[in-house]
């Protein structure tokens, strides 16, 4: 499913979304950061008036469970301060969402494919959900407030995935976080760049430069011709569309040719900033080339990770369970070292 996040494209904003794009990063607000007041305004009162009820009917231990589940409910609740919201939508041609998300058409759309962007991490805890439209608040009742994770998942689209039919042009469709703030995603999850018809050239050329090498596609926001509506045209990436980041690293590096790698696995832990990743290099590199790899996996890969354990092994070549080469990252500085078997 593609999905797409409309970018402001002023003086101010365009480089922290370039320097985000190329980081491979987005930013998930709390929602008290929305543009909408009334986000996530649940209601309970259909529980309160059903357990209430019921707990006139209950022997005194089943009483205890109901306040139990009361209290669950209530501090599922109150955890809608620290989720974080990334809100995108289903479709690149709304007029109003380049008019109120994108400067009118100052700024750009991103493309993304939507189960590539919420496969970054396993480890972090991320539903992937559509926005519903109404003309009142949702109420949460007592048959979703049980010991099944799908009614979990009922609350949390409630608590976060509601909003006034007024809003229904937009089309949304949002990713729902643990925890708000900055989150790292695969590359391979922008698929295209949308510009908007006013977009200024510079801006356009500052993105394809920034992006090169990524096999990005690039289009241009057209007005249909007698008609409100618009659709895009394909573009020529000037820096050319053949893939290389994060696969290659360039003869300018090596001093020689062109070098080609695989990054095997990769995994990383939110909680104590630690990441790993395994390399599969095409031939031998020297070490100023492994630290030049180095620096691109910790400012592109893993942005927010304290220390990085970065392994590497050479096509062909059997290592008997010992990595070839390693370049670690702790305590701001990245050391190279390269075994000699």
């Amino acid at each position: 499913m593609k999905v797409y996040k409309y970018r402001y494209g002023d003086e101010v904003t365009f480089k922290r979304d370039l320097d985000s794009l190329e980081e491979n990063c987005f930013y998930a607000p709390s929602f008290k950061k929305l543009n909408d007041p009334c986000e996530t305004m649940v209601f309970s009162d259909k529980f309160n008036q059903q357990t209430d009820l019921f707990s006139k009917l209950l022997e005194p231990n089943s009483k205890q469970h109901l306040e139990k589940v009361k209290d669950a409910l209530t501090s599922l609740i109150d955890r809608r301060n620290e989720i974080g919201i990334y809100s995108l939508s289903k479709t690149y041609k709304d007029e109003l969402l380049w008019a109120h998300y994108a400067n009118s058409h100052f700024g750009f759309c991103i493309e993304y494919d939507l189960e590539v962007l919420i496969d970054a991490y396993k480890v972090e805890k991320i539903y992937s959900l559509p926005v519903s439209y109404s003309n009142t608040p949702p109420q949460i009742g007592i048959d979703e407030v049980s010991k099944s994770g799908q009614d979990v998942l009922s609350i949390i689209k409630k608590i976060a995935c509601h909003k006034s039919k007024r809003w229904e042009y937009e089309e949304e469709h949002r990713l729902i976080i643990d925890r708000f703030g900055e989150q790292a995603y695969n590359f391979n999850a922008v698929k295209s760049i949308y510009f908007g018809l006013r977009m200024e050239d510079k801006n356009k050329e500052a993105i394809m430069n920034r992006l090169q090498g990524r096999g990005i596609d690039y289009y241009q926001m057209i007005q249909v011709v007698k008609s409100y509506d618009f659709d895009a045209m394909p573009m020529n990436d000037i820096y050319n569309k053949r893939l290389t980041y994060l696969q290659e690293i360039a003869s300018s590096v090596t001093g020689s040719t062109s070098v080609k790698y695989t990054i095997v696995e990769k995994d990383y832990s939110w909680i104590n900033r630690k990441a790993t990743i395994e390399i599969l290099l095409e031939s031998r590199v020297n070490k100023a080339s492994l630290e030049w790899i180095a620096n691109l996996i910790r400012r592109h890969v893993f942005k927010k990770a304290e220390r990085i354990f970065m392994f590497y092994n050479i096509k062909g070549e059997v290592n008997n369970g010992v990595c070839w080469a390693t370049s670690h990252f702790s305590e701001g500085e990245i050391k190279v070292s390269v075994n000699n078997f």
